[in-house]
């Protein structure tokens, strides 16, 4: 089966080539913004050109002299509750459009001329692109990333200048030395950029089969001020069949759990892991406690901002690879699983924050299960927890202190993870009433 995956390694740029990185990403940024901005204007009288949007930024900008008044003049511009949504689009941009307008602006701007022009490219024609698109698509599934937000299915936003990205073409970046030692004493390659001075080192943590295809390379620079590089590479995989036919897995606060008694994360190194994301929320605690009491805005300020910003993205780290760790185990040993989501439903008897997110979670199980050739049943609606797996009575009653589930109609007693996880598979339930679980 191909699979297409991403293999990302931490760059190690001289201070030179972070100049140069940085350069790069602000120009990507910038490019993206205004490409946004000209497409926010798309159901005005009269459509400027990313020229003309660049020539009034330029204006605008020496007209400011504070900070705040900038902030508000974006929030304005993108404003998500304004009555233009409601007008008609009067004009049709495309990223065919969008590039011809691209390439005129870049020969009447110096600065741009030393941006290769295949990431300026990319920013528009590609990122830019697929942002709306996904917008799209959600709009027409009727598919909200958030119930609460104004932007509730995602219209893409501006880029922020903490997050910068950098979209390469498959022949753009090329690695000229690659490390056999990887995860040893010398294990550093070297690649080459576009107009970057000399060669550039990575560290190559584990190798890139000879085999597989190398598609596009992404550069980004993450919240701990750091840079990494993305190959996406399609290699062929052979997977073998799972052992167990079906499971049921039960997500409740900050643990996996199956039917048989299994509860993640294990013993040895993902509990280690789940051991340095407490000790680091202890620390990002103290740091905010510490933050608070400083003046807002000043130096001492900004680098404690910094440190709870770096400390953030490590934990955000071990969480994505602890995730990935239980994901692999529980995809390579069930072909049939079948989740349900606890976390909202326990009340007192597990009132732990979900630390490994349920929403990730589910999104890499999903696609795991469809390499291995599984299956994915959702379970995730509240009324699971009152409905019994016998009777199919919905309205039952619960004893959650006690964590039991007790029927009042046929009288039938387990515990509430037992009843929930029987409820999907249950042959007493019609289709109807499975619809409203699945």
């Amino acid at each position: 089966m191909i699979v297409s995956r991403v293999y990302r390694y931490r760059l190690e740029p001289t201070p030179q080539q972070k100049k140069y990185l940085l350069r790069v990403g602000m120009g990507c940024r910038y490019i993206y913004n205004l490409g946004l901005q000209q497409r926010s204007l798309a159901r005005n009288d009269k459509l400027p050109s990313l020229y003309e949007l660049h020539q009034q930024r330029l204006s605008e900008f020496q007209q400011q002299k504070d900070e705040s008044e900038e902030k508000q003049s974006l929030a304005k511009q993108f404003s998500f509750g304004s009555d233009s949504s409601t007008r008609p689009i009067k004009h049709m941009i495309t990223g065919q459009k969008q590039s011809k307008e691209l390439t005129a602006l870049r020969r009447q701007t110096d600065w741009m001329k030393e941006i290769p022009f295949s990431c300026l490219q990319n920013a528009l024609v590609v990122d830019l692109h697929q942002a709306f698109q996904h917008f799209y698509r959600r709009v027409r599934n009727g598919k909200k990333i958030s119930e609460a937000s104004k932007n509730s299915f995602g219209y893409p936003v501006p880029r922020r200048k903490s997050h910068l990205s950098i979209l390469w073409k498959p022949n753009d970046v090329s690695i000229k030395s690659l490390s056999k030692a990887c995860g040893g004493k010398d294990y550093f390659s070297e690649i080459r950029m576009p107009k970057c001075p000399g060669l550039m080192r990575m560290r190559q943590d584990r190798p890139i089969p000879e085999a597989a295809k190398i598609g596009q390379k992404r550069v980004i620079q993450e919240s701990d001020a750091h840079w990494y590089i993305g190959f996406t590479v399609e290699e062929n995989i052979d997977w073998h069949s799972a052992a167990e036919e079906i499971g049921f897995v039960t997500l409740s606060g900050s643990t996996v759990s199956l039917q048989d008694g299994t509860v993640y994360p294990l013993a040895g190194k993902q509990d280690r892991t789940w051991t340095l994301v407490r000790v680091v929320d202890q620390k990002i605690a103290k740091k905010r406690r510490q933050l608070a009491r400083k003046d807002k805005f000043s130096e001492n300020w900004r680098k404690q901002s910094q440190q709870i910003s770096k400390l953030q993205h490590k934990r955000a780290e071990a969480l994505k690879s602890l995730r990935h760790e239980i994901t692999n185990q529980l995809a390579s040993r069930f072909r049939s699983l079948v989740v349900t989501d606890l976390s909202a439903l326990s009340g007192p008897v597990d009132s732990a924050e979900p630390l490994l997110g349920v929403a990730d979670f589910l999104k890499q199980l999903d696609y795991k299960m469809n390499w291995h050739g599984g299956e994915l049943t959702l379970a995730m609606v509240p009324e699971l927890a009152q409905g019994c797996s016998q009777c199919g009575r919905v309205k039952s009653f619960v004893q959650r202190n006690l964590n039991s589930f007790c029927c009042n109609v046929c009288g039938f007693e387990t515990l509430i993870l037992a009843n929930v996880t029987q409820i999907p598979l249950s042959a007493k339930h019609s289709e109807n009433e499975l619809s409203r679980y699945t």
